[in-house]
């Protein structure tokens, strides 16, 4: 099927207003641009004001060129279909996304951080820029999970840039096609009132709720009744963890006034907020485990899975995860309250092992169970049904029924209960790959992250199945050092590895 000078390869999604297809462009000597492809249905392309205000966008929208929206390319007009030649994200919708993760689980704070500093950012820059009319910047106006998209390589993409607006003002415009958005509304936009950058900023701070709290802000049984939560501002702040801090029900309260006025006035003010609440961004940190979610939802039709294999040990995670996060995310804080936060993680460091050694030494199975099944990907949170939640990928330990481990690992010495003179290995793998580590474990699933071993040379290998190809490599790994392997299947096959001081 072609459009255009676009071949079609498959469809992507379809949606009240268009149909989205993945399709590429060729050219000579082998020239390839992959691209989406947003193929205006027919009930819409025969609506004249709705492609007036689709073209008026268009010319507005081609001028945005930022790593965090998704870029226009082209609108034209073919045997009179209309249709948008659009940015390809090999990836997933943030709703998506959240779909995947399985029951009562959250993403990290950390990776949270990271999606809205990343969203934020587009709006930043959007937000600066006049409209093609030139009297009013660029706003979104359908800020929501189904328009954050998540990449393979763990990128954040704001897509759909004034679809909204165009829909908000056709005179014929579909009830279907506003299904589901009243969730999403800033209570303005539910009044039927003008809207401005702050308006964004609103819907923003619904979808950070949801992140945090792990259900929408306003729902119902009938669209009547959320559009009136939405225009009536009533935000069920008792559904929120009870162990958020103040600095981040206080960013909350700000981003979901009701009044424009007490809101935040810019997106970047918003990101200073978040940065105040939870420290610099940890981008690296947060990409992989992106991509990771990402790849596993491509890949799979379920929930990404948590897995752990039969022989686990709970000491050696649980005290140098809690040991690592505290020092990680007290590097920003004031030298007193670093003080406190770093005696207070000693003395729990301490009751954790006293309590896991005699665990361990006690029990006749060699064999000891987690308290719950390890993720796959790296600190996803839990929800409790008290709605007490791990927080933000660490700023304390629970070790209580939903206890959160970290990597696992096939077999390890139980000579001690911690190796105190131990190293640590970290596999990844794009788009995923089963970890096999000489006499550790085979068919250990990516990412292996921090993975404590003792000291001492170990052949890594990465299979990946569907292409059935093997990579390694030998690794030295040594005391109080990280050993970082990485491969794109993708791309070269090759096992690149390197070692970093902890």
């Amino acid at each position: 099927m072609q459009i255009g000078r676009y071949l079609i390869e498959g469809l992507i999604g379809s949606g009240g207003m268009a149909d989205v297809y993945q399709a590429k462009l060729t050219g000579v000597e082998g020239f390839e641009k992959k691209v989406a492809i947003k193929k205006i249905l027919s009930a819409w392309s025969g609506n004249q004001e709705f492609i007036r205000m689709l073209v008026d966008e268009a010319k507005t929208l081609v001028g945005l060129a930022h790593a965090n929206i998704v870029s226009v390319f082209e609108l034209n007009c073919e045997k009179q279909v209309y249709f948008m030649v659009l940015e390809f994200v090999d990836g997933i919708n943030l709703k998506k996304l959240m779909t995947k993760l399985p029951s009562h689980e959250l993403l990290p704070v950390g990776v949270i951080h990271f999606i809205f500093d990343s969203v934020l950012a587009g709006l930043d820059y959007a937000h600066g820029h006049l409209s093609n009319s030139g009297a009013t910047p660029i706003i979104h106006r359908d800020i929501s999970p189904h328009n954050i998209l998540v990449s393979t390589q763990g990128d954040i993409k704001i897509s759909d840039f004034g679809i909204a607006k165009v829909l908000g003002r056709t005179q014929e415009t579909a009830s279907h096609t506003l299904k589901g958005k009243f969730s999403y509304m800033a209570p303005e936009q539910a009044k039927g009132g003008n809207v401005d950058p702050r308006t964004d900023l609103y819907t923003c701070g619904l979808v950070l709720f949801e992140l945090l709290a792990g259900q929408k802000c306003f729902e119902g049984d009938q669209d009547l009744l959320v559009l009136e939560k939405a225009r009536k501002c009533k935000i069920p702040w008792e559904i929120l963890p009870g162990n958020l801090s103040s600095l981040e029900r206080q960013l909350l309260q700000k981003a979901l006034h009701p009044h424009l006025k007490d809101r935040f006035q810019t997106a970047q003010e918003m990101r200073l907020a978040l940065e105040e609440c939870w420290g610099r961004v940890r981008e690296t940190e947060a990409r992989e485990v992106l991509s990771s979610l990402v790849c596993h939802s491509i890949t799979s039709q379920e929930v990404v899975p948590l897995k752990v294999t039969k022989k686990f040990r709970v000491v050696p995670s649980v005290v140098t995860k809690i040991w690592d996060k505290t020092m990680f995310y007290t590097a920003n804080v004031s030298k007193p309250d670093r003080l406190l936060i770093k005696t207070s993680s000693m003395v729990l460091l301490s009751i954790l092992f006293f309590i896991s050694a005699s665990f361990v030494f006690s029990s006749h199975n060699p064999e000891v169970k987690p308290l719950v099944q390890n993720s796959e990907i790296i600190h996803l949170r839990t929800i409790s049904k008290t709605h007490t939640v791990v927080p933000s990928e660490v700023y304390e330990a629970k070790v209580e029924e939903e206890q959160i481990e970290e990597i696992k690992v096939e077999s390890l010495p139980m000579s001690s209960p911690i190796l105190s003179d131990a190293g640590r290995l970290t596999v990844t793998a794009i788009p995923w790959g089963k970890v096999s580590v000489s006499g550790i474990g085979k068919n250990l699933e990516t990412p292996l992250t921090k993975a404590s071993l003792p000291v001492g040379k170990y052949g890594v290998s990465v299979f990946y199945a569907p292409k059935k190809i093997e990579v390694s490599q030998m690794v030295h790994i040594a005391s109080q050092s990280t050993m970082h392997c990485q491969v794109n299947f993708k791309k070269e096959a090759k096992l690149f590895c390197t070692a970093h001081e902890n």
